[in-house]
């Protein structure tokens, strides 16, 4: 229903509109039968505002027979739920690098399996688009070497299935090739000669690691993986800039009472944050505001002149303290991958159960601790590459310049908490209040 309300404001009642409407209350009228058991009066209250006007009936919704499911399109099913899934992980990378919903971005690039997961995902690309805010979208075969894949045995699942054998296996798991890790992707198993013996691999005993790009964040979850070019030009700025205008002024007519269909006037005051994207955007802006007018000059002392706090064009660090932010990071980030690649070390280790640690930072070890079990090393690299992970996000924060405003706020996170967690998207106080939730 929400992507539907460019059909809703159309001209005429043409088909398309009347379309709309029609599915509209289609789904108001069986969304009030389902909720009758659970909501009963306002189920009753919805139902007979809709059938009074299109049956002449205020027969009760408890008199009503409930809905029956008819026949399922599990093609389409299977459709949505990708289209579903992609559009998760996309969001979870904006998440990730503190870029909102409202900034639009150019390219979501997507390895495909075969010729059969593109013909899907082409089919919802519209619907992909739309909800994630990006322009296109960019196909790339798996076996085309753009990402780069790393696989990870999964102990815990290993280890009872393979008992001894599993130091074989999972150094087998490591050593697979890019082609190997597509074909895993692809067919869902894959089987290991291990000293003669077959031994076979479930996508379920890995977990499986695309590598970021510069520029790019890369999320994988089972065969589907995503790229989403993270780079935000001056043009998609702009065009960010006049979306959360857009936003702000509707918040704005709701906030003053206006009518749905009332029009307006518009003048922004001259600000260099914000002129560029009114110059380019003034024509969206008005569409979507139902001004009449739009235009830059300076404001006269008027009561009903408004404020607009725009994200990202007053509050954010300077380019100097910017960059004392990306040195602090680049010299955690380098250790952080020295610590990982020891980790990853222990834990293909062949000499024995345990191994020295000699690595002082991980601060989840007990003191006096001398040996890392395989298992635990394997567990604190995983928790490293998340870190790591975290380090990269808050770099392209730094290069989008966003790095340092509270993703619950929008104030700047104090100095002092970025220089001791510098990854951190969150003020202390926003932390400890979510900590008490």
């Amino acid at each position: 229903m929400r992507l539907g309300r460019k059909r809703f404001w159309g001209g005429e009642m043409d088909v398309d509109k009347l379309s709309a409407y029609q599915t509209l209350y289609t789904c108001l009228e069986t969304v009030a039968l389902l909720m009758a058991p659970i909501s009963p009066f306002f189920a009753d209250r919805l139902y007979t505002d809709l059938t009074s006007v299109t049956k002449g009936s205020t027969e009760s919704v408890h008199l009503a027979l409930f809905p029956e499911a008819g026949e399922s399109d599990e093609n389409l099913e299977a459709r949505m739920k990708l289209a579903q899934e992609i559009t998760s992980m996309v969001l979870s990378l904006r998440r990730k690098v503190n870029i909102k919903v409202r900034q639009p971005l150019s390219t979501l690039m997507i390895p495909v399996l075969d010729e059969a997961q593109k013909e899907m995902i082409e089919s919802m690309a519209d619907l992909i688009l739309n909800e994630v805010n990006v322009k296109t979208i960019k196909y790339v075969g798996n076996d085309e070497g753009v990402l780069v894949k790393r696989v990870k045995p999964d102990f815990k699942k290993l280890g009872p299935k393979f008992g001894k054998a599993m130091k074989s296996v999972a150094a087998s798991i490591s050593s697979m090739s890019q082609a190997d890790i597509a074909a895993l992707e692809r067919n869902g198993s894959m089987e290991f000669d291990i000293d003669g013996v077959k031994a076979s691999v479930e996508l379920a005993d890995v977990e499986i690691i695309s590598e970021d790009i510069p520029g790019w964040q890369v999320a994988n979850d089972g065969n589907i993986t995503v790229a989403l070019d993270v780079t935000i030009t001056d043009e998609l700025r702009n065009e960010g800039i006049a979306r959360d205008i857009v936003n702000r002024i509707q918040n704005i007519r709701k906030g003053r009472n206006y009518d749905i269909v009332d029009k307006i006037k518009l003048t922004f005051a001259p600000d260099p944050a914000t002129e560029e994207a009114i110059k380019a955007y003034g024509d969206y802006i008005a569409k979507q505001v139902l001004a009449t007018s739009l235009e830059v000059a300076q404001l006269a002392d008027d009561a009903a002149a408004e404020v607009l706090d725009i994200d990202g064009t007053e509050v954010k660090y300077t380019d100097e303290e910017l960059q004392e932010f990306k040195e602090l990071i680049l010299a955690k980030l380098e250790k952080a991958q020295r610590d990982y690649d020891l980790l990853k070390a222990n834990v293909m280790n062949n000499d024995g159960n345990d191994t020295a640690d000699t690595s002082p930072t991980f601060k989840v070890l007990e003191e006096g601790a001398s040996t890392l079990g395989k298992e635990e090393a394997g567990q604190l690299a995983q928790r490293q590459m998340k870190f790591i992970q975290h380090l990269q996000a808050a770099l392209v924060r730094i290069e989008n310049k966003t790095y340092g405003i509270c993703r619950a706020t929008g104030k700047l996170i104090p100095k002092e908490r970025l220089r001791a967690v510098p990854h951190a998207t969150l003020s202390i106080d926003v932390k400890q209040q979510n900590s008490k939730k």
